[in-house]
């Protein structure tokens, strides 16, 4: 069995690969080796406090190197992919969360992605009092009470304590990869460019063989193309997985038209 790939290769071989999509080369080493040289750049003492160290990478990320959000472009697929994020300094959430992940695991700070609902944070493993970073706002620290009232506000309603622990958990490379491809898809989708919206479904479907909306999406968009033969293939297997899918006549119908 494989090695787990780490997230800063997760990140590097999507931009390679949609770099080439755009008929551009990116050296997917060469952006591992920028992660080095940015860990590098934090003065961190052997032993270090955890607030101590997460304010020593604030200050090198976001003062000294200028990080910031992707406030202009932020629907833009440029946002998501970590070869210009780390050219401009400008990305979604979830990109800064894993640069500033891959930033603290060299320097010896182990963090873990946490996909609140709408925006993902990062949580220093172990620290006690638990406590979380928002690397979309220069690192400011939130703590439970805060994420609380902000998961209050996102749903309209009073939250439960389970479902505020639930949206703090921390998450896997699965969802992380999830996560990632579906602000690609959606950023594609605004710009009308379904070949990028395919490759990031196609993506989500490898990390995620089972997951039913996306394979009806990837059928979708295949007939969106007019590449018949591979929608219709797309179509059957969504139908046989799941024949009693709420639009399952729909597509059951789309699919006879196409196939006639």
């Amino acid at each position: 069995m494989s090695a787990p790939v780490g997230l800063d290769r997760v990140l590097a071989r999507i931009a390679v690969e949609e770099a080439a999509a755009r008929g551009e080369q990116v050296d997917e080493d060469a952006l591992v080796t920028e992660l080095d040289r940015l860990a590098r750049g934090v003065r961190m003492p052997p032993t270090c406090p955890i607030h101590q160290a997460v304010a020593r990478i604030n200050l090198h990320l976001f003062d000294s190197c200028g990080f910031g959000p992707a406030t202009d472009d932020y629907g833009h697929p440029s946002a998501s992919l970590l070869d210009q994020v780390l050219a401009r300094k400008r990305g979604l959430p979830i990109v800064l969360c894993l640069v500033y992940m891959e930033v603290g695991r060299r320097c010896g700070v182990e963090l873990d992605g946490v996909g609140f609902p709408g925006h993902f944070l990062v949580s220093p493993r172990r620290a006690e009092p638990r406590f979380f970073l928002d690397p979309y706002h220069q690192g400011r620290v939130l703590d439970v009470d805060r994420l609380h009232d902000q998961l209050a506000r996102l749903r309209r309603r009073r939250v439960r304590a389970d479902e505020l622990e639930s949206a703090l958990q921390p998450v896997g490379e699965e969802h992380i990869r999830i996560r990632l491809d579906n602000n690609l898809k959606g950023a594609y989708l605004r710009e009308d460019d379904i070949d990028g919206a395919i490759r990031a479904s196609a993506r989500i479907l490898a990390v995620s063989p089972h997951l039913q909306g996306e394979q009806r999406d990837l059928a979708l968009m295949r007939v969106h193309q007019g590449r018949r033969d591979e929608a219709i293939a797309g179509l059957d297997a969504y139908l046989a997985a799941w024949p009693d899918a709420r639009e399952a006549d729909d597509l059951r119908a789309l699919r006879d038209e196409l196939a006639g």
